[in-house]
């Protein structure tokens, strides 16, 4: 009988840790989900503005799409694809880059998010 006692106190040990690391596993996946869908977010937002800018300069990338974070840790960004663009797109993209690049200095650093 004193068997029978402690083996069911072993088993109820055993399953309220395997519960316990059910719960962490959960919680580990749940905050990993987060990160990626902060990462989506981040990086959708970050599609709409250039797009919308691409636009206000007469410039159209068909392709463009979000990429989601592919890493199981969730680290990492979300990526742009830019996709593919004929010439005359590209020629575009680039006057439009190079007319940026004449903006002062401080305002390019604070378009790089450099301080």
């Amino acid at each position: 009988m004193t068997t029978t006692r402690a083996t069911d106190a072993a088993q109820t040990t055993k399953t309220a840790e395997t519960a316990e690391t059910a719960e962490t596993a959960d919680t580990a996946d749940t905050a990993e989900k987060t990160k990626k869908a902060e990462k989506v977010r981040e990086a959708e937002e970050a599609h709409h503005a250039l797009r919308r800018a691409l636009r206000h300069a007469g410039i159209q990338l068909p392709a463009m799409d979000v990429r989601p974070v592919r890493r199981l840790d969730g680290d990492g960004y979300a990526l742009l694809n830019l996709g593919e663009c004929s010439a005359p797109v590209a020629r575009a993209l680039a006057d439009v880059i190079e007319k940026g690049s004449a903006l002062p200095g401080e305002v390019v650093r604070n378009c790089e998010g450099t301080p």
